[in-house]
């Protein structure tokens, strides 16, 4: 899941409502149990039926003992003893017909995208498993618009019918003709699989008062199939994107994303992006949502150049930002000194940088320019930080470690960095 939404000024159009709710609930998020516990000083032995420790040369014990937030001993229940007696501590006995395990870790999750997604109607290729049920796998053209028709007329509300999960070589090719015979007075907005495609009926645009001429203004844009891609998307979807992203409708699906965590066994996840949409809003509904001891993992925020760099078209500046970021840590949301910039477009919707032609003549898109990725590149590795890259097709690749060399070369780093 990559980054979406108008990097710029999206935060003061399409979230005003939620940054207005973000800042009300500042000193909540950030003092009522944002962080553990505090530490009670006291060493705790956990007898456990047993410990799979995920280490090749002692693969299972019998005991963890924890203290100061750290595991200090894991062995047989004799060895974890001696290694702290000399601290004193208590036996915790609630994990003793239990098997322990370490807390998976997800590199890559965006919780905006988590967030909106996982309310909307899914209709995928595959099944997916979410706290609302398994949805059922839906394939090629004809049963992809019957389920759009479907869902189109199980309310007569005028309310938005909004689609994830749309993938033309499992659906076929989708014309706003086509959504409109699905649906011809309720408006749809159809997400594809990716994230970066959005496709609407008449209805849809009529509601958001785009026009043809609206359409020919943006290069990413197709007024006769009621296509959005890449860029267009950020510049004509901001009323979707504000709807989708509407403060009842983001915390719910916050909390739909933390169930699935906990189901998963995640203890510790990565954003590869922030923020997505608004800084403020993001990290404070994020930490609304882990408030309590019923969200028992952690999130490293990763920050976003592309959406730094828009805001100034300064690189410069985008590092300076991102440096201010790490101060908004907290022992449960921790902003790294890592950064990730995009290259290409998805590969979902067939947009990355190849070097060899398209079969039916299309060419990918650069998500920023060859130079901006270049500034944001030189302004980040020059000051130290570890580097993330977005990029998918062979000739993105190449132009990212071209660039990657020239920095080697201009301004050479340490071998671990």
């Amino acid at each position: 899941m990559v980054g979406w939404l108008k990097y710029a000024g999206l935060g003061l159009i399409a979230l005003l409502t939620l940054g207005f709710l973000a800042a009300i609930a500042i000193f909540l998020a950030l003092w009522i149990g944002s962080s553990p516990p505090p530490d009670d000083g006291v060493v705790r032995l956990y007898p456990a039926a047993r410990v799979i420790t995920m280490d090749p040369d002692h693969p299972f014990a019998e005991a963890i003992a924890v203290g100061g937030g750290k595991i200090l001993a894991v062995g047989t229940r004799a060895e974890v003893e001696q290694a702290v007696a000399g601290d004193g501590f208590t036996v915790d006995e609630r994990f003793e017909d239990k098997i322990v395990m370490p807390g998976f870790i997800d590199p890559h999750l965006h919780p905006s995208l988590a967030a909106t997604i996982l309310q909307l109607e899914i209709v995928s290729a595959m099944e997916w498993l979410t706290p609302r049920g398994r949805t059922v796998a839906v394939r090629g053209r004809d049963a992809f618009l019957a389920r759009i028709t479907q869902l189109a007329g199980a309310e007569d509300t005028g309310e938005w019918l909004f689609v994830w999960g749309y993938h033309q070589p499992y659906h076929g090719k989708l014309t706003r003709s086509d959504l409109d015979r699905a649906s011809p007075d309720r408006p749809v907005m159809v997400w594809q699989r990716s994230c970066h495609e959005m496709f609407f009926n008449s209805a849809a645009l009529e509601k958001l008062g785009l026009g043809e001429a609206d359409f020919a203004a943006e290069p990413n844009a197709d007024w006769e199939t009621g296509h959005l891609w890449e860029t267009g998307l950020f510049a004509l979807g901001a009323d979707v994107l504000r709807s989708l992203a509407s403060p009842g409708r983001y915390r719910a699906g916050l909390a739909m994303m933390s169930e699935i965590l906990h189901r998963g066994g995640l203890t510790t996840v990565a954003e590869q992006g922030f923020p997505q949409i608004h800084p403020l809003a993001e990290l404070l509904m994020l930490h609304l949502e882990m408030r309590g001891d019923d969200t028992p993992y952690r999130y490293a925020l990763v920050p976003n150049a592309m959406y730094l760099m828009r805001k100034s078209d300064d690189a410069q500046q985008a590092e300076r930002e991102a440096e201010r970021m790490l101060d908004w840590s907290t022992d449960r949301v921790r902003v790294v000194r890592h950064v990730k910039y995009y290259a290409d477009g998805a590969i979902f919707s067939q947009l990355m940088q190849m070097s060899e032609p398209y079969l039916d003549g299309h060419e990918g898109e650069w998500m920023m320019s060859p130079d901006q990725q270049r500034a944001v590149l030189e302004s980040f590795w020059t000051r130290g930080w570890s580097i993330h890259v977005h990029v998918n097709g062979d000739a993105g690749l190449d132009l990212v470690l071209d660039q990657i060399e020239e920095m080697e070369r201009i301004h050479p780093r340490a071998a671990d960095q």
